[in-house]
């Protein structure tokens, strides 16, 4: 939304004839009447909340997000003054007769303007908020384990229609970009990951050195040796 764009004439009469009788109001009322708006705003916040949690689109739909908080804003500037007009107790006075409507209708569009703002940064760190915690959902899912000889890339269960061990009939693979390989009967990311924080914990428990992890083979094929350069600690990885 452009912030420097001036009111349509549409919204000018409104104000005009929705202000009209805003003269004579003392200096106070500015702020006191935005802090009202805002707190009818936040209020009412857990509907917004929700409106754009089930919107499916809204993420990838600026009009999604800018047209309903106008909306809401406008509704809520339009309610705080009702309650503030003469009646209600608001206090009132006569000293600011030279304030016109257009210095009115000014002020009352940058109240409109930094209200869209807050709630358009409220709705964006809702729907931020979500994208994270889904993605980190995602992520849980997909079991995803470090490779422990590169430590960057994750390991991926290989397509068994292309590779097919010609020694262990039903074998899982195990693969890195780094070129590590690994093959079992019932091997699975669920069985590195367990035997890695087994063997880091047991290790953790009498020594403070760093693991290396080397690829390498021993009489059941490719594995990974397990070392520590501060103690005796040698195992393998399967």
């Amino acid at each position: 939304m452009d912030r420097t764009q001036k009111g349509t004439p549409e919204r000018r009469l409104h104000h005009r004839k929705l202000y009209k009788n805003a003269r004579g109001r003392t200096p106070p009322w500015k702020d006191v009447y935005r802090k009202r708006c805002m707190e009818r705003l936040r209020s009412s916040r857990s509907q917004l909340v929700d409106h754009f949690r089930s919107a499916g689109d809204a993420i990838n739909n600026n009009n999604n997000i800018n047209l309903p908080a106008a909306r809401r804003v406008q509704d809520a500037m339009e309610v705080e003054w009702v309650a503030m007009s003469p009646g209600t107790g608001f206090p009132l006075s006569c000293q600011d007769d030279s304030q016109d409507d257009e210095a009115l209708m000014a002020l009352m569009e940058e109240i409109h303007q930094e209200l869209i703002s807050e709630e358009e940064k409220t709705i964006m760190d809702v729907l931020n908020f979500d994208t994270a915690a889904l993605a980190s959902q995602v992520a849980l899912q997909a079991e995803e384990v470090i490779c422990p000889v590169c430590q960057v890339q994750g390991l991926q269960e290989s397509n068994q229609s292309t590779v097919v061990s010609r020694d262990v009939f039903g074998s899982n693979l195990l693969v890195c970009g780094c070129g590590l390989s690994l093959q079992g009967a019932n091997l699975t990311l669920n069985t590195v990951k367990s035997s890695l924080e087994n063997t880091l914990t047991q290790h953790g428990q009498t020594c403070l050195g760093r693991m290396s992890f080397t690829s390498t083979t021993d009489t059941q094929g490719a594995n990974v040796l397990i070392t520590c350069s501060l103690c005796d600690w040698m195992s393998f990885l399967l």
